[in-house]
């Protein structure tokens, strides 16, 4: 009876039974296209965060990195006890920071900084020269451009600026020993990065990091 009852009010209701059919078509078609893009999202992060093979990040509780001044304390050790983990094959530290490039008495637009482990290699591809040393740092394509950088070329870099003045403060002249595709950074960012323990040293947070990259051994899923 029931069954009966719906059929008849369908068909004595063509054009209300024709919208919900279309509503709930349109519905279903949104829900896959969503799941799919989705899917793709997830896909495609996840490659770009294991692109350099540390495909893990450990960062400050809460809070996405750089977002804050938030930090890692106690950076050496907690890097050991992440290292100690069975199949982890390496650890990466980096710290960020905003300097600003200095002309003279007067400092340019921030440039964005990460203190890194030149080794690991994890936020960058060098594409001209070499990784960084004491006094030296990698710098990005769009800064190299903007600033006329190439490898061997010097930067000085403030890490503060005089509240009253305006004037850069704490600059140090770091030269250029490569140019590199920052491989999270959006098109144009200004993006260098010296050494880890110079930017600690320069921010005053010695023994601080934003996050840690982590990289799974081979066969050990991430």
């Amino acid at each position: 009876m029931i069954v009966s009852s719906s059929l008849r009010a369908l068909f004595r209701r063509r054009s209300r039974t024709a919208l919900a059919l279309a509503g709930i078509g349109i519905s279903a078609a949104l829900l896959l296209d969503m799941t799919m893009l989705a899917s793709g999202l997830t896909d495609s992060f996840g490659e770009l965060l294991g692109a350099r093979g540390y495909a893990l990040r450990v960062t400050p509780r809460g809070i996405l990195p750089f977002d804050s001044e938030a930090t890692i304390r106690d950076a050496g050790g907690v890097a050991r006890r992440i290292a100690a983990v069975p199949g982890v094959a390496g650890v990466a530290p980096v710290l960020g920071a905003q300097y600003y490039p200095v002309r003279g008495d007067s400092a340019g637009e921030p440039v964005f900084v990460t203190g890194v482990d030149p080794r690991a290699e994890m936020l960058y591809r060098i594409t001209e020269g070499r990784p960084p040393g004491a006094g030296e740092a990698v710098v990005s394509g769009p800064l190299a451009r903007q600033e006329g950088l190439r490898p061997g070329s010097t930067l000085p870099l403030a890490p503060q600026l005089d509240v009253s003045l305006g004037r850069p403060r704490g600059t140090r002249t770091y030269r250029v020993s490569g140019v590199a595709d920052f491989i999270y950074d959006y098109a144009g960012q200004r993006w260098a990065a010296p050494p880890l323990a110079e930017v600690q040293a320069a921010t005053g947070r010695p023994d601080q990091v934003s996050l840690f990259g982590v990289a799974a051994a081979e066969g050990v899923d991430a």
